[in-house]
């Protein structure tokens, strides 16, 4: 995660590996919490199942959140981008 923005809670900004997730081809997400300062569901460490549709990505049938993709990056909200909604921003990392 690079960042976190909007709402009224005040705005994150991660270093390079300090939160990961990786997506992997078996519909998990493996999330990997290095930051005191996470505080986007879900937050511990493990294995999450997804699915997806054309605008929502679902985290383990209980987080709901809408979607958009750019070229390198997937930034995940509430269904709100305004002034009191929250974007979760990614941004693609190899590690290789």
């Amino acid at each position: 995660m690079s960042s976190v923005t909007g709402g009224f809670s005040p705005d994150f900004t991660y270093n390079t590996g300090e939160i990961l997730w990786t997506i992997n081809e078996n519909n998990t997400i493996f999330v990997s919490n290095n930051s005191n300062n996470y505080l986007f569901p879900p937050t511990n460490d493990g294995y999450y199942t997804y699915s997806k549709t054309s605008d929502v990505i679902i985290l383990d049938e209980t987080f709901f959140y809408k979607y958009k993709l750019t070229n390198d990056s997937l930034i995940l909200y509430d269904g709100v981008i305004a002034a009191d909604g929250r974007e979760f921003i990614f941004v693609k990392f190899n590690n290789n």
